[in-house]
């Protein structure tokens, strides 16, 4: 089977999506789906089509798009994707540079594929050891163009914000989202889901927020980023809540390490 494979609604293979036409070394972490049916794929990988480090984006057929060039990609993993309304690419994984430019775990693409020099967080992540390097692990995009990212990381260019911060849209540190100190315990935000009302709904292996008594592994926050008392999940999941995703009616499926 190809690295990347597309399934027909009754489960067999589609013979029309070849991406083994640009099959790559190493493996992918994120998907993410375009209107005009490309496909952004993101991962530990060096494309053997084209240069494609850790990036890459392919036609409906699955074969390389060419004209979504990254040039060098990135240096290492990438761990999420999400397009913005207005084509670019935001990007998020354990990489210090993209295409040669200095960038620590978060990026802005063009359309076109090139770094966007208006990002102004570039080196608001610190580097550490590859052991304890902080690593984005979700975005979320709210309407007005603000960015929300989840992930491994206790601090913001400098400012506490546990495993949660919100950007502006030039990707400066929004003050009204204050998190603080943010998770504790294993203080790991990995997945997020953004409500109508503007509240957000995050995952992951936190047992404490902002030293509250919370649920475990989930909360719900205000527009604020305080906790919102109302959502009382009880015991919560006994270990990781590694993915989530709201249903029309408003309840939430929850995916993780969990046995219960």
């Amino acid at each position: 089977m190809p690295w990347i494979t597309r399934f027909e609604t009754n489960g067999d293979t589609d013979p029309t999506f070849n991406a083994s036409s640009s099959t790559p070394d190493g493996s992918v972490s994120a998907l993410s789906l375009r209107a005009d049916g490309d496909v952004l794929v993101g991962g530990g990988f060096v494309s053997s089509m084209a240069p494609r480090n850790g990036i890459v984006r392919l036609n409906g057929d699955g074969t390389t798009d060419m004209s979504f060039d990254p040039g060098s990609g990135a240096n290492e993993g990438v761990r999420t994707i999400l397009e913005q309304p207005d084509g670019q690419v935001l990007i998020g994984g354990g990489f210090t540079t993209c295409n040669g430019t200095p960038i620590n775990r978060l990026a802005r693409l063009e359309p076109d594929g090139g770094v966007d020099p208006g990002l102004v967080s570039v080196r608001a992540f610190p580097t550490h050891s590859s052991r304890t390097a902080p690593v984005p692990w979700e975005f979320a995009l709210r309407t007005d163009g603000r960015i929300l990212v989840a992930g491994e990381f206790t601090d913001f260019n400098g400012i506490p914000r546990g495993g949660l911060t919100q950007l502006l849209s030039n990707g400066g540190l929004d003050p009204s989202f204050n998190v603080g100190i943010g998770f504790q315990g294993q203080p790991y935000a990995y997945t997020l889901s953004v409500l109508g009302n503007d509240q957000v709904i995050v995952g992951g292996y936190f047992t404490s927020y902002q030293s509250l008594g919370i649920s475990p592994r989930m909360v719900r926050l205000n527009a604020d980023a305080s906790l919102d008392a109302t959502f009382n999940a009880g015991t919560g999941a006994n270990a990781g809540v590694t993915g989530l995703a709201l249903q029309p009616d408003g309840k939430v499926l929850l995916g993780g390490d969990f046995p219960g």
